[in-house]
């Protein structure tokens, strides 16, 4: 059997520079106290469906582990549900540590295709997800809405104001950086995908022989005896297996020479009948020829 090493991770060095810019914010000071009890993961709705863990991201923003942390993709996969928030015994704030988290990744151009995307169309409508259908109208409706929300589709002069803080605030500066970050990404995956998939091919390769069964030994050969027939031998027992075989006699014909040695049961009775007859008469007889003497 195969035994499996567990390789425990160590970190050598701590960056406290990721921590201080989290702390930066007066709201995440308790960002600190967590002891990763693990109850944020637990509870993590996000969590039951994806790779993402919570507790993970915390730990690895307070080691400082920034590259690691900030261009993983496990960190977009947050809900920002508050469900980790409302139930953290330490009353850590996971949510808006993980949102602090993506901004830092957002400034440096480490943005997802999806994020982009949606940032795109809050540019050019003013809004995150668009009502553009009578579908999205008609479910309003039924709730007892109105059909449109009071967002820029209300108030179509809006859109000129939230355009003016996007370009104000830098917001469409930083969205064009993601994307050509995100480009260069995709490119140097593609020219590392061959050494990838060779590596995993190695893994694969180590893992089937190292499961595969032990061969046995090989037995040493006996050597060849002197008492081994010789080669000429051969053509005799071609020969005696070449001789005609007498065919055996049929069943039916063992029969028939069986019923003729042995006479009838009607025969033998008649034969012990006239054997008493005679017998009989050889007596009347004998006792005839003493009277007369």
């Amino acid at each position: 059997m195969t035994q499996m090493s567990i390789k425990r991770e160590v970190i050598k060095k701590i960056d406290h520079k990721l921590v201080e810019e989290i702390v930066e914010d007066e709201l995440l000071e308790r960002f600190k106290s967590c002891f990763q009890c693990g109850t944020c993961s637990g509870g993590c709705p996000s969590g039951r469906r994806t790779a993402m863990r919570t507790r993970d991201l915390i730990r690895q923003a307070l080691a400082g582990l920034e590259d690691e942390l900030l261009t993983s993709d496990l960190l977009w996969l947050c809900s920002t549900c508050y469900t980790c928030a409302e139930r953290c015994p330490r009353n850590v704030p996971s949510t808006d540590i993980i949102l602090k988290l993506r901004n830092l990744a957002a400034h440096k151009g480490l943005m997802r295709g999806p994020h982009i995307a949606v940032s795109k169309n809050l540019i050019a409508t003013g809004h995150g997800v668009p009502i553009d259908n009578e579908r999205w109208s008609n479910f309003r409706k039924s709730l007892k809405l109105s059909p449109l929300p009071p967002t820029v589709h209300s108030f179509p002069e809006a859109l000129k104001e939230v355009q003016t803080i996007v370009k104000e605030t830098g917001f469409e500066e930083m969205i064009a950086y993601g994307e050509s970050i995100q480009k260069e990404m995709i490119k140097k995956d593609q020219e590392m995908a061959p050494q990838k998939i060779k590596a995993l091919e190695d893994q694969l390769a180590k893992l089937k022989e190292s499961q595969a069964p032990a061969k046995p030994a090989a037995q040493p050969q006996k050597p060849a005896t002197a008492e081994a027939k010789p080669a000429k031998a051969a053509p005799k027992a071609a020969a005696a297996e070449a001789k005609p075989v007498k065919a055996a006699p049929k069943p039916a014909e063992i029969k028939t020479e069986k019923t003729q040695e042995k006479p009838a049961p009607s025969a033998q009775k008649s034969g012990k009948e006239s054997s008493k007859k005679s017998g009989k008469d050889d007596g009347k007889k004998s006792k005839k020829e003493g009277g007369r003497k």
